[in-house]
């Protein structure tokens, strides 16, 4: 279940708050006049989110290159890449 607290909560609390999710690494949502208004979260969990989301951009990427492009055999790149490391 989700932790949801006030924005009022936030401002009184925000040390404890703070606390609370950097020892939990669970989300506080947090509302503003009985709405959703924003999310306080640890920065290691944030972080790995954010990791986490650039690798799936990587891969819709490729996905949408391979597309348009076409896919190259394994041993055609495994060649290229052994080719441009010898020096």
């Amino acid at each position: 279940m989700a932790d949801i607290r006030s924005v009022t909560q936030l401002k009184v609390r925000s040390s404890d708050l703070v606390d609370r999710v950097n020892t939990t690494r669970s989300p506080i949502i947090i509302t503003q006049r009985g709405e959703a208004r924003a999310v306080l979260q640890d920065l290691e969990s944030y972080e790995r989110t954010q990791r986490s989301l650039a690798m799936l951009q990587l891969v819709l990427e490729s996905e949408e290159s391979v597309r348009r492009h076409g896919a190259l055999p394994h041993e055609t790149v495994a060649s290229r890449f052994r080719r441009r490391r010898r020096p």
